[in-house]
């Protein structure tokens, strides 16, 4: 079995795109990018379609909705095309026979029903994926091998049928053999026996329980004429209780009219201009009013405050020359201070340099008394030279400041001046303002800024509130009632057909409550009591039968029993039977795999790796060689990256092997498996897929295998899948 053409509608980032191969080895030579594991996929797709949403979306066509394509398969002298098309949900699928043009395999999976291994197998055997992608899903695959070799369906699961005979045989007898349709009848037969055992007893319970019954039957009728005859009337009370709320409700609805209509009014009434005064329009008007007030303090307040200082600008000027005088005199008074100081200071200084000329001669001539004292009058010298200089700065200073102080006199009452003329402008112009402001808020309503007009404004507003109050009370209370009453009519579903309804002034409606509740409890009481004995009349009428026919059933039920008993024991039996053929089928299973695996690798690696085991869930031990040429079994963790691929690669055609049709072998896919194999071993491989008569595919990236086929002269076609 080989592909002979490969036609890609749509598929991923592909389209219309064709490729011819060879029946033997072929190597697809491709940059990254450019489509190598697309193919392989699309090879998938055909043959056995989608695996679930995620594939779906990721491999629907980039520039179109839909995943389309067909390949054409060659098996010995037959010639197949299968086709396949995916658009949004709706998947089309067929295989036609390229000689008769008819359609094959209606129904079936195309992959199934050509190849002989479901898709799972598959891509455990034949579709090799790039290095962590040779790995094998070891449970699934083992359980699907194992139904395929038992039954030659990977479907019919050994598991599944020994489950759907214990389900039948626990259907019939549970294991604890209280259970099941066995026990059932069992305890059947035991009950018709005690039936039996019954029907031989008198009729006298059933007599006197159907006297029972009619006794409580015609007290039942009294006591339900009663209650209806309460209910009918408590339903009377309810409709006049309604008709009540109904009128309350209608006067509550006119005095909400009323009060709506006593609002309306008094807003018409009192607006002008389209426009009625609130709160906030009279708090403007105060606020307004009182900032001309404060404007007008203020204007008045600056103007006492300029004439305060005319006065002194006038006091100034009169006693300017007096003034002028007295500062002359202060300053020819500081001025000689300043001179006296400073005479003091440099006749201090001028005995502070002899004085410590002095004290340094009396310490030369070792006379430290006469020393000491001239130190001391050294020290005292110089704080009297400090102190001198220090109040020839102080006066200086004080000269300064009253030559200043005499100088800006006027320049001090001029700038006084232009301060309060600017601040008198500023408050007369705020006044202005306001003024205009309160002119503006007058004129909306048409006002006349009078205590009057004031007071009249503010009733105006008071009253508008006061009937608003009273509508919205009005409303409140008219949909409270309103509220209060559909709930009322909502939960006792009563309808006012109108008529007329006379109720008693003595009728207390508690009172009447609590008889009727009364009687209902105790009509429920009796009726419990009267199913009760109607029950046990039943019973007891239905097991009131011939002895005869107890027997004839217990006869039947016991043929029944032993029929069941014999398929129970065919059951166990069977179950028996499958469980040793599936358990042999099993043990069979590993030990060609380790066989075959392990032929396949010891070509691969050159007898390095003879021996490999493989376990019922396709995990892998091997045994290198030790230094002393020894051999020892050890996990397939222990492998080498490339050896780890060689083993698993030789598992899958192993695999392959075993599970492909007798009569054709299944095309071998590998997708940049090899990458990790050396040289070497990568020869060895490419030779035994050579001679193994089955059609290859080797996708790759690089021309590593093509340039090995070549030197070794082995049979090749290498296409190119650059785009």
């Amino acid at each position: 079995m080989y592909i002979e053409s490969i036609h890609i509608t749509a598929f991923a980032a592909l389209q219309g795109y064709t490729l011819t191969l060879s029946d033997g080895l072929n190597v697809l030579k491709g940059r990254n990018e450019s489509g190598k594991s697309t193919v392989a996929e699309f090879i998938r797709f055909v043959l056995y379609g989608f695996d679930g949403k995620a594939d779906r979306e990721r491999y629907t066509g980039f520039s179109s909705s839909s995943a389309e394509g067909s390949l054409i398969l060659c098996d010995k002298d037959k010639r197949y095309r299968v086709e396949r098309k995916v658009a949004g949900t709706k998947e089309v699928c067929g295989v036609y026979d390229l000689d008769t043009g008819s359609r094959l395999f209606e129904g079936q999976v195309p992959g199934e029903a050509l190849l002989g291994v479901p898709a799972g197998l598959f891509v455990s055997t034949a579709f090799v994926g790039q290095t962590a992608g040779s790995r094998i899903d070891g449970r699934a695959t083992s359980e699907a091998v194992e139904n395929l070799l038992f039954s030659g369906d990977e479907g019919i699961s050994v598991k599944k049928a020994l489950k759907r005979l214990d389900d039948a045989r626990v259907a019939l007898l549970h294991k604890n053999r209280k259970g099941g349709r066995i026990w059932d009848l069992e305890n059947e037969i035991s009950a018709q026996k005690v039936l039996l055992a019954e029907a031989t007893d008198g009729n006298a319970e059933i007599l006197s329980l159907e006297s029972s019954i009619a006794e409580l039957k015609r007290k039942l009728a009294d006591e339900e004429r009663d209650f209806a005859e309460l209910e009918a009337r408590l339903e009377d009370f309810k409709i006049m209780e309604l008709r009540r709320q109904n009128q309350k409700l209608a006067e509550l609805a006119d005095a909400f009219h009323e009060a709506t209509s006593l609002a309306v009014t008094h807003k018409e009434t009192y607006t002008r201009n389209g426009f009625f005064p609130d709160g906030e329009y009279l708090e403007s008007l105060k606020n307004c009013g009182g900032e001309i007030g404060r404007r007008d303090a203020r204007v008045k307040e600056i103007e006492a405050d300029l004439q305060k200082l005319n006065l002194q600008i006038e006091k100034a000027r009169t006693e300017k020359e007096e003034l002028d005088r007295e500062e002359e005199r202060k300053k020819a008074l500081l001025s000689a201070k300043r001179g006296t100081a400073l005479a003091a200071a440099v006749l201090c200084c001028i005995l502070f340099l002899c004085a410590a000329l002095g004290t340094a001669l009396m310490f030369m001539t070792a006379k430290e008394g006469a020393g000491t004292v001239f130190a001391i009058v050294t020290v005292l010298l110089m704080g009297g030279m400090v102190g001198g200089f220090v109040l020839v700065s102080r006066y200086a200073a004080a000269m300064r400041d009253m030559v200043h102080i005499i100088g800006n006199r006027e320049d001090i009452f001029k700038d006084r001046l232009e301060r309060i003329g600017k601040e008198l402008s500023a408050a007369r112009e705020e006044r202005s303002k306001y003024k205009r402001m309160l002119d503006d808020l007058c004129g909306k309503w048409n006002l006349i800024p009078t205590a009057k007009a004031l007071n009249e404004l503010a009733w105006v507003i008071q009253e508008e509130r006061r009937v608003t109050f009273g509508q919205e009370k009005a409303r409140l209370a008219y949909v409270q009632m309103k509220t209060e009453v559909e709930a009322q009519q909502r939960a006792s579903e009563l309808e006012d057909d109108g008529r007329e309804i006379s109720i008693p002034e003595d009728f207390q409606p508690k009172e009447a409550v609590r008889k009727r509740d009364l009687l209902k409890e105790l009509i429920r009481s009796k009726r419990e009591h009267c199913q009760r004995f109607e029950v046990r009349l039943a019973q007891l009428t239905a097991t009131a039968v011939p002895p005869s026919a107890i027997s004839e059933r217990i006869t039947a039920l016991e043929y029944e029993r032993d029929t069941l008993k014999g398929k129970y024991d065919a059951y166990v039996l069977a179950s028996e039977k499958l469980a040793e053929a599936g358990e042999t089928v099993r043990a069979s299973i590993s030990p060609k795999l380790s066989q075959a695996a392990g032929a396949l690798m010891d070509t691969v690696t050159d007898g390095k790796y003879a021996e490999l085991g493989v376990d019922g869930a396709f995990a892998m031990t091997f045994r290198p060689e030790t230094e002393n040429g020894g051999r020892m079994t050890q996990d397939e963790r222990f492998m080498s990256a490339g050896t780890s691929d060689a083993a698993y690669i030789s598992l899958r055609m192993a695999l392959a092997e075993l599970i492909g049709k007798s009569e054709s072998a299944l095309p071998l896919i590998f997708d940049e498996s090899f990458a990790r194999l050396d040289d070497q071993r990568l020869a060895n491989l490419l030779k035994l897929l050579s001679v193994g008569g089955r059609q290859c595919l080797l996708f790759t990236s690089c021309g590593r295998e093509a340039g090995i086929l070549k030197g070794l002269g082995l049979p090749h076609v290498t296409l190119s899948l650059n785009r």
